[in-house]
């Protein structure tokens, strides 16, 4: 049910607190999938359209809950909309526009910490990029075996964030965002299309 009323939902001055606490039990203990909005809300004791009205939605709301930049499967979302043919470049640029922002490597360092320390977070991210990253990679390839070549996508994007955020090893870390899309678009393009891609494109900058 769609909240008609105008302005702010119901809820107290504390609610997007509440909300945030809340979210962290039920993503840790129940998953991500499972941790609906309805239920997230009803844990903190606040109107479920707060929800949208102060993350803009789940997903918003996971990624504040683990101090992301942004919310990695929307943002996904959007640029797997660009031309098949650049997917690779612009994926790429995307991600290393928000993860090169001040104090996002931080972020990232910070949320794999608590992944590895924490079986409840651990089960959470794992979920989200299973059901949020994952999942989109595989429904924008309409080919048998889209979900092997979805996986392999995925284990590139996570395979650069450690490299050139957490571990910050070898040229990867050193490199300037243009260097970074020309090194691993080859190899992102033949995860998603499984080998079969002809020729190399420039995303624009």
């Amino acid at each position: 049910m769609v909240n008609s009323r105008r302005g702010r939902p119901a809820g107290g001055s504390d609610a997007r607190e509440r909300l945030l606490s809340a979210a962290a039990t039920l993503f840790e203990t129940e998953g991500y999938t499972a941790a609906t909005v309805r239920r997230i809300a009803a844990h903190a004791g606040v109107d479920h359209a707060l929800v949208n009205y102060h993350f803009g939605g789940k997903e918003g709301l996971f990624a504040e809950v683990f101090a992301l930049e942004t919310a990695p499967g929307a943002m996904l979302a959007r640029v797997l909309e660009a031309d098949p043919a650049l997917r690779a470049e612009h994926v790429l640029d995307t991600v290393l526009r928000v993860w090169d922002a001040p104090g996002a490597a931080e972020r990232m360092r910070a949320l794999l910490a608590d992944v590895a320390a924490d079986e409840g977070a651990r089960r959470a991210f794992e979920e989200y990029v299973r059901t949020r990253i994952i999942a989109r990679f595989a429904e924008a390839d309409t080919g048998a075996g889209a979900s092997a070549r979805a996986s392999a996508a995925a284990v590139v994007i996570l395979g650069l964030l450690v490299t050139r955020y957490v571990a910050r090893i070898g040229p990867l870390a050193q490199a300037s965002r243009p260097e970074v899309v020309a090194i691993l678009a080859p190899v992102l393009r033949s995860a998603l299309d499984g080998g079969r891609g002809r020729g190399v494109s420039a995303v624009r900058r």
